[in-house]
């Protein structure tokens, strides 16, 4: 006795794997830059910290968010500054997560 079990589209969808996770890496790099600039301090004086909040492509489906060398002030705290973290927060935030799975989505369809 033998079974045969098809399933229509997988072979599509595996060749769009990469392209699909991309989007969705990218989809989520967006949204975390959109919230760290929404959150971070801003001071009275330019350059500002948000200005400098940016992804860029470092890898097959793999984004960075980063901002100036200042920002990690901001981020930890010093001896006299009490932490304001804003990137950690926008990574990890339920929207990112979000927008990682609206744009795999949309490349299913």
């Amino acid at each position: 006795m033998s079974a045969e079990v098809t399933i229509d589209g997988f072979t599509r969808v595996l060749g769009n794997l990469p392209d699909m996770l991309n989007a969705g890496a990218q989809a989520s790099a967006e949204k975390a830059v959109q919230l760290a600039k929404a959150n971070v301090v801003v001071g009275k004086d330019p350059p500002h910290t948000r200005d400098t909040i940016e992804a860029r492509r470092v890898g097959e489906a793999q984004y960075e968010v980063s901002a100036e060398e200042a920002a990690i002030f901001i981020e930890l705290g010093t001896s006299k500054m009490p932490a304001r973290p804003f990137l950690l927060p926008a990574a990890t935030d339920a929207q990112t997560l979000e927008a990682f799975v609206d744009a795999v989505k949309a490349a299913l369809t």
